[in-house]
């Protein structure tokens, strides 16, 4: 594969993006082998593969403060110019993964980047390339990540590129890192103010951050030194690599996608690995989405998704508590607090659109508007609330804590099949008996919270059971939800109605509401009892 990063993704035509980098000639590629024999590039290996990276996002008030902060002792700049590569389809990106060409001062530097499950963790793998003539720009040599965790990463995000799916500079990205060493007992921690400009074809992009990176040492010394400075200087988690940022610049959506929940895959060595997986997949779609948010998106799905990954890592900790120590009570309030402000958000701007839709589908002249709007903070002041980013620190903390010790007779596997079991078969009853009894909106409410509850937890458990017997059961539970869903929408825009006024459109608009919160009854307690008759995947 050729690849040639001579030109900047700003300057990238079209024509020339298809054309940079081509799979080489059969003939030409042996010449390239035989040369690559004969004169040998001058490489130094970084092996330094696994990184325990926070990146936090700086406050526009607050970048003189942290700058005289990090320079109060001796601290270093360095600029980097790099170009990252990706395929036209973005099929790096797509996997997290991300592989650019850097000069840092007067040396070249080849990195491949991969993201884990871990939202804390990268893979790093740095080739030095050496110093070139002036003007000279080294070629992307993927293959020099071979036999790396990292380069296994690219390999699989590559797939079949090398035979017609060329790489091309992406984007490019001018940083300067102002960088110091913090030593910590018997840790040492580098802090970073970042701040560059990511440019493409047709976009730019500044940013700013706080890098706090772990040399050596105990983990517990980078969240430490992190919670020391986010707190001082008010600063925001924002788990995206400059990769992931440069990528979304190039796919046209700076202000990225939202990030759907990942269920942790069996096997489980036993009950802390099953613990700290399910962990991380909520950690990363609630830290994902929290930083689009607070970047400023109102998309009703990016906000979605993060209300999901707060109930998963809600049910994920309640769950947790009575198993395992050290889970800090003031968490939940926190997290509680953080979705319904969400939820109430949510309420007051994308849920009401469906509703009018569906009104006019069924030819009701009445709009039925927003005039009762409740107040609440916009999304983002949501998510930057510092008690909430405190928090979420404070849980990534803990799930690099040694492994939790564990209460008698709930550590292993079996032991919390067991306990899920006894807990989905309480909840999988209270539905069923729930059918029966939708006479009011507290009743509804109640159903709703027992079916939610038991969604929640048969999320969690599942991947310690079969996956088709577990598929079905929350097929069943999902179409439950959505009833319920139905019938909150069409009540909540009849209670809207009752203060405007007795008009001939305004009296059809109630009729046509209260039909279809009787015919929503009727669907909620079927589904309701096919949820109690659902097969239990737990006894399997």
């Amino acid at each position: 594969m050729r690849i040639d990063p001579t030109l900047s993704a700003s300057k990238l035509s079209a024509e020339v993006r298809r054309d940079v980098v081509q799979p080489a000639p059969r003939r030409v590629a042996k010449r390239q082998r035989r040369t690559r024999l004969e004169t040998p590039p001058e490489i130094i290996e970084n092996t330094t593969e696994s990184q325990f990276v926070l990146r936090f996002v700086v406050p526009a008030r607050e970048v003189d403060a942290l700058t005289a902060a990090i320079r109060a002792e001796e601290a270093r700049a360095q600029r980097c110019l790099s170009t990252g590569f990706d395929t036209a389809t973005g099929r790096l990106a797509a996997r997290g993964v991300f592989v650019s060409l850097c000069k840092r001062g007067s040396e070249w530097v080849q990195v491949a980047v991969a993201t884990t499950s871990d939202a804390a963790r990268l893979l790093v793998h740095e080739i030095d390339l050496g110093t070139r003539r002036r003007g000279a720009v080294p070629g992307l040599l993927p293959h020099l990540h071979d036999g790396t965790e990292a380069g296994a990463a690219l390999r699989a995000a590559l797939g079949d590129a090398d035979d017609g799916s060329p790489l091309f500079a992406a984007f490019a990205i001018d940083a300067t890192r102002l960088r110091r060493e913090v030593k910590l007992d018997d840790a040492v921690v580098e802090i970073a103010q970042v701040t560059g400009m990511i440019t493409t074809d047709n976009a730019s992009m500044p940013f700013q951050e706080f890098e706090v990176r772990l040399v050596s040492g105990p983990v517990a010394a980078l969240f430490a030194v992190a919670r020391e400075w986010s707190t001082r200087h008010g600063l925001r988690l924002g788990i995206a690599p400059n990769g992931e940022r440069g990528a979304r610049l190039a796919a046209g959506h700076p202000d990225g996608f939202p990030t759907t929940a990942t269920l942790p895959a069996a096997p489980f060595a036993d009950g802390a690995c099953f613990l700290r997986a399910t962990l991380d997949s909520c950690l990363t779609q609630v830290l994902s989405n929290a930083a689009v948010i607070g970047d400023g998106t109102q998309d009703r799905h990016v906000i979605d998704q993060l209300r999901h990954g707060l109930e998963r890592l809600r049910t994920t900790i309640a769950e947790l508590a009575p198993m395992a120590s050290d889970i800090d009570e003031a968490w939940e309030p926190v997290l509680k607090r953080t979705f319904h402000e969400l939820a109430s958000h949510h309420g007051t701007t994308a849920l009401r659109a469906p509703l009018i839709q569906e009104m006019r589908a069924a030819g009701l002249g009445y709009a039925l508007g927003s005039s009762h709007p409740r107040e609440t903070r916009s999304p983002d002041a949501i998510v930057q609330d510092p008690e909430f980013q405190f928090t979420l620190l404070a849980i990534l903390a803990y799930r690099h804590a040694p492994a939790p010790p564990f209460r008698p007779d709930h550590g292993t596997l079996k032991q919390m099949q067991r306990r899920f079991a006894g807990e989905l078969v309480g909840c999988q009853d209270r539905v069923a008996d729930d059918a029966d009894k939708l006479r009011s909106p507290t009743t509804l409410r109640r159903a709703r919270r027992h079916l939610d509850h038991l969604y929640r937890l048969a999320t969690f458990a599942s991947p310690l059971y079969e996956p088709r017997e577990v598929d079905s059961f929350l097929v069943r539970c999902r179409l439950a939800q959505d009833a319920f869903a139905a019938a909150s929408e069409h009540r909540s825009g009849l209670e809207a109605l009752e203060d405007d006024g007795g008009g001939t459109d305004v009296k059809l608009a109630r009729r046509w509401l209260a039909a279809r919160v009787a015919d929503d009854r009727k669907a909620c307690e079927s589904s309701l009892k096919r949820v109690g008759k659902a097969a239990a995947f737990w006894t399997r």
